[in-house]
């Protein structure tokens, strides 16, 4: 199975490269993001472990072919590249260790902790103002990070029903959440 077209991209018309790779990056990134955090303990370092491996797979679209399932060959890459650059802390670590000024990834800022809390409040307010079905197909695809074939097969729905709840989903917390348009959903 190669990368191009990806899950769902048989409903969806795309017209360019760009916006299959921005498709395919805004299905898998959230939930390769949650993983090379807890693999890696630093959000800064899971993002650009997961940046990393989108930027490779950009470079090499032509060439690359996956076998299998494409949530299975992201999350190794990321996996493999979490693990590089463990072994890369490592050597860093073990070269510096006696340096004084050697510190642990540093955390949010009081202010950037309370905007983030502020602003997963009122996107938790929004998830639950969708209807019971929509909030689980939802929580189910950016949380737990399953796809809509997976979704599909594990609800006993089909994957046009579950790409039409993401869709009207989506489109009703873009509207809810509009004044806080510097993220993406």
């Amino acid at each position: 199975m190669s990368f191009y077209p990806i899950p769902n991209a048989a409903s969806v018309k795309l017209n360019t490269e760009e916006n299959v790779f921005r498709k395919l990056f805004d299905s898998y990134s959230p939930g390769l993001l949650k993983f090379a955090e807890r693999t890696l303990n630093c959000p800064h370092e899971a993002q650009e472990v997961v940046m990393d491996v989108f930027i490779k797979l950009w470079k090499q679209r032509h060439e690359i072919t996956v076998h299998g399932s494409t949530t299975a060959y992201l999350r190794s890459a990321v996996r493999n590249r979490c693990i590089d650059y463990l072994r890369r802390r490592n050597r860093l670590r073990a070269i510096t260790s006696d340096l004084p000024l050697h510190r642990p990834c540093p955390g949010p800022t009081p202010e950037q902790q309370a905007a983030a809390n502020q602003l997963s409040g009122l996107i938790e307010a929004a998830i639950c103002e969708l209807p019971p079905r929509g909030q689980e197909i939802f929580r189910l695809n950016r949380f737990e990070g399953m796809t809509y074939q997976q979704i599909a097969e594990s609800r006993g729905l089909s994957p046009k029903t579950v790409e039409t709840h993401m869709r009207r989903n989506l489109i009703h917390l873009r509207n809810r959440l509009q004044p806080f348009a510097d993220f993406r959903l």
